[in-house]
């Protein structure tokens, strides 16, 4: 048996066997007993690679610090990871609110206002958040409003209004991180901001727009 791996294409790998070379779909489809260890030793490593999330570390005043972080591995003291989040309004006042899947281990089957996650490695805030809005609402906007920055321990929040025409049925999910969505009213919305529904650390990263806005009641 010979196992090789298509350039820049880890995942691609192609076994010889009965004089022909065959497509493998996945590491786990090979021939263990007859595979040359190091050869897919190596090509594990590379798999992992592929699967980590690396992330910039940043100083607590927003600037690079030059040291890669690992997404699941401890942030050291001192530093921190960006994440940007992303608050949904439309034209006609609605806002949009997105279901988080129920098999999240952070309140999983919540609503929240609107899409966000962590910035990935060369990502700036604003680039991060154009695309986490087009991963988990199918929304692609470049006309983003900063409206708050909140620090916790560890990580750097910065959200951002999306004023959007978009057709309110053309939203879509991202598997394994949204399950539904729904558009509410500005008034079905301050009542969501001020109930135990919504998620408490997002409110107050969003506090300085609720208050500029009147929505803290």
């Amino acid at each position: 048996h010979l196992y090789y791996c298509t350039p820049n294409s880890p995942f691609e790998v192609q076994e010889h066997f009965d004089s022909c070379w065959r497509s493998v779909d996945t590491m786990e489809e090979l021939d263990w007993a007859a595979a040359d260890y190091p050869v897919i030793r190596k090509l594990q490593e590379i798999q992992e690679v592929e699967r980590m999330e690396i992330w910039d570390g940043y100083m607590i005043d927003g600037t690079l610090a030059n040291h890669d972080l690992v997404r699941g591995e401890p942030i050291p003291k001192g530093l921190y990871h960006l994440v940007s989040e992303i608050l949904v309004r439309h034209i006609d006042g609605d806002y949009l609110l997105m279901r988080r899947d129920t098999q999240k281990s952070n309140y999983g089957g919540y609503y929240e206002a609107t899409a966000g996650g962590s910035a990935l490695k060369g990502e700036d805030k604003v680039s991060c958040a154009m695309r986490e809005l087009l991963e988990e609402t199918g929304i692609s906007s470049n006309d983003l409003q900063e409206i708050s920055c909140y620090t916790s321990h560890d990580t750097i929040y910065y959200c951002f209004l999306c004023v959007t025409d978009c057709d309110k049925t053309s939203i879509t999910l991202q598997k394994g991180e949204t399950m539904s969505y729904k558009w509410i009213s500005e008034k079905d919305f301050i009542a969501f901001v001020n109930s135990n529904e919504m998620i408490d650390t997002q409110r107050k990263r969003y506090h300085d727009y609720f208050v500029k806005m009147g929505y803290i009641r």
